[in-house]
């Protein structure tokens, strides 16, 4: 099936993109390389170069997508240009979401310090909305208190 086959290709994907030809640990690739193998072979090398245990759908997924000429084998050569393909964009992905992700977090982060700043002038707004006083309000204000010390009964 379809998903026997995306599952099959992104175990792939994973292990050629983390394939890093120039490491110590390297895996050994030459195995694939010359003549073409029975899906037998393929899934034994598969198990053993990268520890990858295909079910019986996802060979037979794999070896649908993977062999061209109709013989019911996997070209070596074939399969490793698939592989690096497989590997070349998984890679892509990775990068692409590692960068959606940072965009994300900046975005957010600068959301937090424009809210932060609007909070900051709205309480720098109300204090000195509280230190003005028109004129008007402060002649109103001192009328009433006239008045008010006027009737005062200091009795």
């Amino acid at each position: 099936t379809s998903e026997d086959l995306r599952t099959a290709l992104d175990a792939l994907a994973n292990k050629s993109a983390d394939y890093d030809p120039s490491s110590a640990a390297a895996l050994n690739l030459a195995c694939f390389q010359g003549a073409s193998m029975t899906p037998k072979v393929f899934h034994d090398l598969c198990c053993t170069v990268f520890q990858l245990n295909f079910t019986p759908p996802q060979m037979g997924a794999l070896l649908h997508e993977l062999d061209r000429d109709g013989d019911l084998t996997i070209d070596g050569s074939e399969f490793l240009v698939k592989f690096t393909q497989l590997g070349f964009e998984e890679k892509q992905n990775r990068f692409q979401k590692r960068k959606d992700f940072a965009e994300r977090k900046k975005k957010r982060e600068e959301e937090w310090h424009k809210k932060r700043e609007q909070k900051k002038a709205e309480e720098e707004a109300k204090k000195v909305a509280i230190g003005k006083v028109s004129q008007a309000d402060w002649d109103s204000a001192m009328a009433k208190i006239t008045a008010a010390a006027a009737d005062y009964d200091k009795t």
